[in-house]
């Protein structure tokens, strides 16, 4: 089951490399003023981590708002560091909340090259994971774009193991967090990582 993927992961991966992983990732967001471990949300001044928010069905077409500009290029996804990294998913991810209004073969090289190194992992994640009110991440099922790209890159092993980690922190936050809004936002973005991580496993056999 995901619970027991998610405890055998927690318990026999090495917690230095996984404390060493947190510390690379806190040293690089010097902007961030609060991150999981105390809120169970990523903040920054400028809101440059921040998916944009859909609370209503049918969605807002958020591609029109979308300028050639905006969209960043396959060579940007494939070697920009990591604080770049989120700023494309800014642009990303509300892509696909309105995913029948752009196209397949379009977004999906996009979202490939991005999910092909561990920096792009991980700042297009902690947009897609952390997005405030009703989005794509909140759908029974992955977005079809996204599964596909997260099926065809060749770090599948690296994208595991950061999905991993994405559904295990804010678990843990969920109890952890004092504050009722805090603990429900954990739980939001639990929720969300779990099913990415599931739709990986699926991929590979494991249920």
């Amino acid at each position: 089951s995901i619970t027991d993927i998610i405890t055998s992961q927690f318990v026999t991966m090495n917690l230095y490399k996984n404390f060493t992983f947190l510390f690379m990732l806190f040293s690089q967001i010097p902007l961030i003023s609060s991150f999981a471990l105390h809120t169970g949300r990523f903040f920054t001044p400028s809101k440059i981590l921040r998916a944009v928010p859909c609370t209503t069905r049918p969605r807002t077409n958020l591609v029109a708002k979308s300028t050639p500009t905006s969209i960043p290029s396959i060579d940007e996804l494939s070697a920009d560091p990591f604080m770049k990294q989120l700023s494309h998913a800014s642009n990303l991810v509300p892509l696909l909340n309105n995913e029948e209004s752009m196209d397949h073969d379009i977004l999906l090289p996009l979202l490939k090259a991005q999910l092909s190194h561990s920096d792009g992992i991980r700042g297009f994640f902690a947009q897609y994971l952390t997005g405030e009110g009703t989005t794509a991440a909140d759908d029974d099922e992955v977005p079809s774009c996204l599964v596909d790209a997260m099926n065809s890159v060749e770090n599948g092993d690296e994208l595991i193991s950061l999905a991993c980690m994405n559904a295990i922190m804010p678990t843990a936050m969920i109890t952890m967090h004092e504050d009722p809004e805090l603990s429900k936002a954990s739980k939001q973005t639990a929720r969300r990582g779990k099913k990415i991580l599931k739709s990986l496993l699926h991929k590979t056999g494991t249920k």
